[in-house]
């Protein structure tokens, strides 16, 4: 069953438009692909208030893309010396999905009962996050001032990218990333909490940590190491700005800057 929850939320993310717009309908060389599938459940996931891992979850999208293929969706071209090559077509994208969705267990089940159906939905990613040790918002969220907390990183996180261009890393930028967000880590690990309890210092950890598994790799996409590492630095810079924790974040958001040619 778990799979089929993984299936739908991947699924649902490549009928919508931003699907197409990170896509878009020119050619693409097929040893992109890795990239691409790994940056569509990155997105897809952080739809649903999951941060994942880098590697989380391809298989899922290899299945859709099967069916996609399938429904020509996707076509492709190319030969053995010009390499292979695949476009995608939106309408018979849309199609194909949209038949896949009609008889798909979880999407008709959530259809089914209604308005419960977007918390029923989370409540098994949760649960799936749990077990698979991945990030997802703790429910705990008990006080005013927490609340006001995970809403200012979720509007972060929602934001658009002003860039989406993939990004290199020699060994020597890796290294000094590395060090810095793993002694940003240990600080806020340290702590009982972040401004309120427990699940929120677990987001904004997650977000740290599947960022610096981005950085470690040393090739990503933009829009990944900003929904993860950026937005939740750039949280701790402002709410404790005045403290050793806001002093780190704010040094790894120029550090970011200089090596990424992002603006601060």
């Amino acid at each position: 069953m778990k799979e089929q929850y993984l299936e739908y939320v991947i699924a649902r993310y490549i009928r919508s438009t931003e699907f197409d717009q990170q896509i878009g309908t020119q050619w693409i060389f097929y040893d992109q692909y890795d990239d691409i599938s790994r940056e569509i459940a990155f997105r897809a996931f952080a739809k649903e208030n999951l941060i994942i891992s880098s590697h989380a979850y391809r298989k899922s999208v290899d299945d859709i893309f099967d069916v996609l293929e399938k429904g020509g969706g996707i076509i492709f071209d190319g030969d053995e010396y010009s390499d292979r090559l695949f476009k995608l077509i939106v309408s018979k994208k849309d199609a194909a999905v949209d038949a896949f969705l009609s008889k798909h267990e979880v999407a008709n089940r959530l259809n089914r009962i209604g308005s419960p159906g977007p918390e029923a939905l989370a409540r098994a990613l949760k649960k799936i996050a749990a077990e698979d040790g991945q990030i997802y918002p703790s429910n705990d969220l008990q006080n005013e001032k927490a609340e006001e907390d995970f809403r200012a990183l979720e509007e972060l996180n929602t934001q658009a990218p002003a860039s989406d261009r993939i990004v290199r890393l020699d060994h020597n930028q890796i290294s000094e990333l590395d060090d810095e967000i793993k002694t940003l880590v240990d600080e806020v690990e340290s702590l009982n909490s972040i401004d309120g309890p427990d699940g929120f210092r677990n987001l904004i950890v997650g977000q740290l940590k599947a960022g610096r598994a981005l950085i470690d790799e040393g090739v990503f996409r933009l829009y990944s190491i900003q929904v993860t590492l950026v937005n939740a630095l750039t949280f701790l810079a402002k709410r404790y700005e005045n403290e050793l924790i806001g002093s780190l974040a704010t040094s790894l958001l120029t550090a970011l800057a200089i090596h990424l040619g992002i603006p601060q």
